[in-house]
């Protein structure tokens, strides 16, 4: 085609365009609409998973967050390791993933129903979280996976589940229908390494299979 003819074709549609207004009203609108919503849609992410992490004494902006084509989750446990054991371009690394939970004491009938999260054993000292009772999960813990399962619980869990006693983190706590041993309390400061989610608990990434 003849870029004189697109020029003609181009000059024409805006003339019929501004000949009729209300056409170009309709024309120009949704266009306009659709903009406005992106700028607020990417405003709202930006703010909710982007912005000031409470309670997080590193830097955001020294957090990278690494995976495998286009989706974050696909790295397994075996690339995990061996970035943890194999790379000097991080000072820490770690993994984590959402889970579902139902939490209960072994004295009480029914559950509560709550978001929780699989972490690796350098998560909290990646983020540089404090624990307000106890202490945090640890390479350790992972370790332990199945045969000792553990977690560590939200301030607001601890309020709602012990009544705020740390005196009563001695009882276990039963998590998706298994017994945990609760190792302690995070900083009630902190409420998770993504803004737009809260969990309440936090376990070992290697309980995965026990507790999905």
């Amino acid at each position: 085609m003849n870029p004189t003819d697109v020029s003609t074709d181009i000059a024409h549609a805006a003339r019929q365009l501004l000949a009729r207004p209300l056409l170009l009203a309709l024309a120009v609108l949704p266009l306009a609409v659709a903009i406005a919503t992106l700028a607020v849609l990417t405003a709202i992410v930006q703010a909710t998973l982007t912005g000031p992490m409470p309670g997080i004494a590193r830097d955001p902006g020294t957090l990278v967050e690494l995976g495998r084509g286009e989706n974050l989750d696909t790295l397994s446990w075996p690339d995990v390791q061996a970035l943890e054991t194999g790379t000097r371009s991080f000072t820490h690394v770690y993994a984590w993933r959402l889970l579902p939970v139902n939490a209960r004491r072994p004295d009480t009938v029914g559950s509560t129903r709550a978001l929780g999260m699989l972490v690796s054993g350098d998560y909290f000292g990646a983020l540089g979280v404090r624990a307000l009772h106890g202490r945090l999960l640890g390479a350790e813990d992972i370790a332990a996976g199945t045969s000792a399962p553990s977690a560590v619980i939200s301030a607001a869990a601890f309020a709602r589940i012990y009544d705020g006693d740390p005196a009563r983190l001695v009882e276990p706590l039963i998590i998706n229908g298994h017994a945990h041993r609760v190792l302690g309390v995070v900083d009630p400061g902190f409420t998770g390494h993504v803004v737009a989610l809260a969990p309440d608990y936090w376990l070992p990434i290697t309980l995965q299979p026990l507790v999905m």
